[in-house]
C-alpha cells in the first residue's frame, strides 16, 4: 500500500466498516492525537479502535503527548484487528 494519502485512514475504515474517525501511519508507529472519538488507528493490515479518550489514555503500549508513539507497532496492541 505504498503512496497512500493523508486521508488514507478514513478511506480504510470505509472499506472495512469501521464507524469510527480513521488514523493511519503506514508503519503503525506515529499518529495524530484525535480530536473526536470514536477513533480508529490504522496501518496497511489492520487498526485499533477506541471508543472514548479514556480508553486511548488507558492503553498500555502508547505514549499520548502531541502525538501519538506506538513504539512495537499498534499490530501488537491488545485489541488490534487484522483485516484481510
Amino acid at each position: 500500500m505504498s503512496g497512500l494519502r493523508s486521508d488514507s485512514g478514513k478511506r480504510l475504515c470505509q472499506r472495512w466498516g469501521v464507524p469510527a474517525q480513521g488514523y493511519f501511519d503506514k508503519n503503525g508507529k506515529w499518529y495524530h492525537v484525535p480530536q473526536s472519538f470514536p477513533a480508529a488507528l490504522c496501518d496497511p493490515r489492520g487498526y485499533i479502535l477506541f471508543r472514548a479518550e479514556k480508553d486511548l489514555a488507558g492503553c498500555a503500549g502508547l505514549a499520548v503527548g502531541k502525538t501519538i508513539h506506538v513504539p512495537s507497532g499498534i499490530s501488537k496492541l491488545q485489541g488490534y484487528r487484522r483485516m484481510p
